[in-house]
């Protein structure tokens, strides 16, 4: 099945760590460990969509400049379209890696969010942002609303998706720096987290197709 695997720029996965791979054209790897769960060595670690790999590099691999690799393997766990696990995996090439904006980044986590949390207020500012009609400070009112109902330590509560969502979109409304992107992201992924502990079968693959329109 194809799949696609990120390292950083020397082709390494866990660069520096005990379990530190090098991967490369036509290279493969297959999990030391017996087991089948995902963050353990019993699997290897791949995306099923080149953009979700990358949108998703900041709360997983955490690689500041990462390459993207077309890779097969054949899944045997997976945590709905978050991450799969592969027993074996070989990267075929390199491919170029998917530009996906701030903006869709922030699209992505209220979207997301909207699957979950349904309350009246924050659909409506969702609505709102959306749409292009307000992007204004108003997001400041929600995040810090949201955050304030959400139990942070618990990802699968839906609260803390629609708050990761407005603080995403608060921070792209902020003046631009790299750390404050960084950090829009990571709001991004932690709404796109707490989606799945909710529900592990909503199609994020969907979702990242209308965030990109």
């Amino acid at each position: 099945m194809k799949l696609y695997k990120i390292t950083d720029q020397n082709n390494k996965t866990r660069a520096g760590k005990i379990n530190e791979t090098v991967w490369g054209p036509n290279v493969t790897h297959t999990a030391s460990g017996s087991g089948t769960e995902l963050c353990t060595d019993g699997v290897i670690h791949a995306y099923l969509d080149p953009r979700l790999a990358v949108i998703l590099n900041p709360i997983h691999a955490v690689i500041v400049y990462p390459k993207l690799w077309e890779a097969e393997g054949e899944i045997v766990v997976r945590d709905g379209q978050l991450l799969v696990g592969v027993k074996s995996l070989t990267t075929i090439k390199e491919i170029p890696l998917p530009v996906i904006t701030d903006e869709q980044k922030v699209k992505f986590a209220i979207l997301c969010a909207l699957e979950v949390y349904q309350e009246e207020t924050f659909v409506s500012w969702a609505n709102k942002w959306l749409s292009g009609e307000d992007h204004s400070g108003v997001v400041k009112d929600a995040a810090g609303a949201w955050s304030r109902r959400a139990n942070i330590t618990n990802w699968s509560d839906p609260h803390t998706s629609a708050h990761c969502a407005a603080s995403a979109a608060n921070t792209l409304s902020e003046p631009g720096s790299e750390k404050v992107f960084v950090w829009a992201a990571y709001t991004m992924n932690s709404a796109t987290w707490a989606l799945a502990a909710v529900n592990k079968y909503i199609d994020l693959i969907a979702i990242l197709d209308k965030a990109m329109k």
